[in-house]
């Protein structure tokens, strides 16, 4: 499932839309934490974002959002990987699943750190490999194993300048089914199988932002040793 078809799942799948719906809150309470100006949303899955932040209340200080994509409809036709800004253009940028490959992820992650303020930040969302969803072959499912580890983004990040913050395991869900009461599931799920969420979101900061969602967690060491914080 390529970025593209994966976008059209989470808008049009049931649990698609739950997904997203997990992703859209990380997103939010981010967004929440400070007032942002300038706000790019990045690729296919930065068209949901982007009809997120539009949806904002006037008093979010999110002033400005631009999409970019790499096909219309988008603001601006570019990659992720060729960022057509100034340097420092922006103070945040949302960013729903960054190309996978060791190669382009770190030539996207490079390009935001040129096109981001200081004190800014870039609010990632991907597909954990490690997730309990790679147990299941379904052409309707995305393939969880293709997704970026945490402890893969965060090296990654830490070579071009990204300082790793707080972050968050999303949807603990089995893709099994349609439970009735699905926030009851994924309750139980972060107690259950905490590290095995489909999602992780992670927040990059530049030169020390620092930010920090409030009741999320912090990662520390390698991921079998992977510590869970309350912040």
């Amino acid at each position: 499932m390529n970025s593209r078809n994966l976008c059209a799942w989470l808008a049009g799948d049931g649990l698609g839309r739950f997904v997203w719906q997990e992703e859209w809150g990380f997103f939010q309470a981010a967004l929440g934490e400070r007032v942002w100006r300038d706000v790019l949303c990045l690729g296919d899955g930065g068209r949901l974002a982007a009809a997120g932040v539009k949806a904002l209340p006037a008093f979010s200080g999110c002033l400005d959002a631009v999409l970019q994509c790499d096909a219309l409809p988008a603001d601006v036709v570019a990659s992720a990987g060729r960022l057509p800004w100034r340097d420092e253009s922006f103070d945040c940028v949302l960013a729903p699943h960054l190309p996978d490959g060791d190669a382009p992820l770190l030539l996207a992650l490079a390009e935001l750190f040129r096109v981001v303020q200081p004190l800014g930040a870039v609010l990632v969302t991907g597909l954990n490999p490690h997730s309990v969803w790679r147990w299941w072959r379904d052409e309707g499912l995305p393939d969880v194993r293709n997704g970026v580890s945490f402890n893969r983004l965060r090296r990654l990040a830490r070579m071009v300048g990204w300082q790793v913050g707080g972050g968050r395991f999303m949807v603990h869900l089995p893709p099994v089914g349609q439970p009735e009461n699905w926030q009851l599931v994924e309750t139980a799920g972060q107690l259950l199988w905490a590290r095995n969420a489909a999602v992780c979101g992670v927040v990059l900061g530049k030169r020390g932002a620092g930010v920090r969602l409030r009741g999320d967690v912090e990662w520390a060491g390698d991921f079998e040793g992977m510590v869970l914080q309350g912040v």
